[in-house]
């Protein structure tokens, strides 16, 4: 290493961007969810960071590129030692605890949900304390399975916060604040039990929302990435964007383990400054966590945080659900609705979203309907199959009860309805032409897509189908430049 060692700094940089790769999370985001997705294969900048302290110094700011953060980690022991959410606190929130108003060393907010999260909770106890008569009717066991404990809602804000706090102050320490560029938060399921059909309607005791809330605010005032992007259980990716979902059919999901989330923003020209600068964390009373209304995302949504160019939803398979009775109508639990109205709702949270991107393993036709989304958005990306070197339809186990028919006539209803849409081609019987007979129409009404990216051609199966759906995207408006990838042409 000696001779390493010796060389000038400017090329010892240069050695380093060399051994750069790209974020795992933007490598693999159309893979089916798992948390193993956010693990880089490719160590070797990891590795170069153990040589020394000099290459350390020269390599954290290109490993920091692309941070992650995985909210369920088992909890430090330095944490106990929070006069705000200290163990005593946590396992007994009915007891009189007195906080400071101001606590040292802990940022205001979090003494503030804290402080609202106990009383809620003894409010919440005292209201199950039914009366025998009650108990007869059955009455207090419905309101005990409806209510989370108390412990397990509360355990969650040290985890937000201190989790939070331990990776922002490394960040600070080593001067890394101003190279975060992608930032990844994962977890596994965080709660055993389901609250509501909706569950915002129970965020006045599930405190994850507004620690949710909290959380990407906190951190939005130290680092600006260009990507942030979650990977969690459905329930709990609506919990951290802050978002409303129906889990009504989630029990026909079984094998939809995980979802992911992922929102891009334009990075900042080279003489651009720096769009933001670390500021002061939030207030607590100006955070405003829970959904209006099932569709919908809070006002303090990670949606709503940042002017979001991109948006990208992966949903994993929805293979289980097919062998269930009528399956076409029930959905999993999904951000779609609300995304949807997110972008249409005149006070809109996604108001510069200019492209979408869709991953599923055979969703239904209902569900990937995205013709809502076209007069907003100027580039759909679609891939409703497996991906070529997946094996899931050889996995028997995956498979279940589901019938393969049934699976690729949705995925070609789904094309078909999406082309439909945006065709240009349009067959009518009126004017002297006859049923079969093609009349063009170029004007494209409220139609703001300019290009769409179907990913699914590669499948033998489906490829005469898919072309058969989508030649009426050709001439005179759209042309197909690479397999999939189709173009409107300037001017129309």
């Amino acid at each position: 290493m000696a001779t390493l060692n010796a060389l000038p700094e400017e090329l010892q940089l240069l050695i380093i961007d060399f051994l750069d790769v790209q974020s795992p999370s933007s490598q693999k985001l159309r893979q089916e969810p798992a948390l193993e997705l956010t693990k880089s294969d490719d160590q070797t900048l990891k590795n170069v960071s153990l040589l020394s302290k000099c290459w350390r110094r020269l390599v954290l700011p290109v490993l920091f590129k692309y941070a992650r953060l995985r909210l369920d980690a088992s909890p430090k022991y330095e944490w106990t030692t929070c006069k705000a959410c200290n163990t005593r606190a946590i396992s007994n929130p009915t007891s009189v605890i007195d906080l400071e108003p101001e606590v040292d060393g802990v940022d205001q907010y979090h003494v503030d949900m804290v402080r609202a999260a106990l009383a809620r909770c003894n409010v919440n106890l005292k209201a199950g304390l039914l009366d025998d008569e009650a108990q007869q009717m059955g009455e207090m066991a419905f309101a005990l399975k409806e209510r989370i404990q108390p412990s397990t809602a509360l355990s969650w804000i040290p985890r937000f916060y201190h989790g939070l706090q331990d990776f922002i102050q490394y960040l600070i320490q080593h001067e890394l604040t101003s190279v975060v560029d992608s930032f990844v938060l994962y977890t596994g399921p965080m709660l055993e039990q389901k609250l509501r059909r909706f569950p915002h309607e129970a965020a006045d005791r599930d405190w994850r929302y507004a620690a949710s809330a909290a959380f990407w605010a906190h951190l939005l005032s130290i680092i600006d990435p260009s990507t942030i992007t979650i990977l969690a259980p459905p329930t709990d990716l609506a919990c951290l964007a802050n978002c409303a979902i129906d889990t009504f059919g989630d029990w026909a999901f079984t094998d939809m383990e995980y979802h992911i989330l992922s929102l891009t923003q334009p990075k900042p020209t080279s003489n651009q400054p720096p769009r933001t600068s670390p500021s002061q964390p939030p207030s607590y009373s100006t955070l405003h966590p829970i959904p209006p209304t099932y569709p919908s995302a809070s006002p303090s949504s990670i949606l709503a945080l940042r002017p979001w160019t991109h948006l990208s939803l992966n949903e994993g398979s929805f293979l289980k659900a097919y062998g269930t009775y009528e399956f076409f109508e029930r959905g999993p639990p999904s951000l779609i609705a609300s995304i949807k109205q997110s972008t249409l709702h005149p006070a809109s949270r996604l108001p510069a979203l200019a492209s979408l991107s869709y991953t599923a393993i055979f969703p239904f036709a209902t569900h990937a309907d995205f013709a809502a989304l076209l007069p907003r958005i100027g580039k759909l990306s679609l891939q409703l199959a497996p991906r070529r070197e997946s094996t899931i339809l050889h996995e028997r186990a995956r498979l279940g009860k589901a019938d393969l028919a049934d699976c690729w006539t949705e995925l070609a209803a789904a094309y078909a309805g999406l082309a439909g849409a945006l065709a240009s081609v349009r067959r009518v019987g009126v004017g002297g032409l006859e049923g079969g007979d093609v009349g063009w129409d170029t004007r494209m009404a409220g139609v703001r897509v300019r290009e769409l990216e179907v990913l699914d051609l590669w499948t033998p199966g489906m490829r005469g189908e898919l072309d058969e759906i989508f030649t009426p995207l050709c001439l005179p408006v759209w042309v197909e430049r690479l397999e999939g990838v189709y173009e409107r042409m300037g001017g129309v």
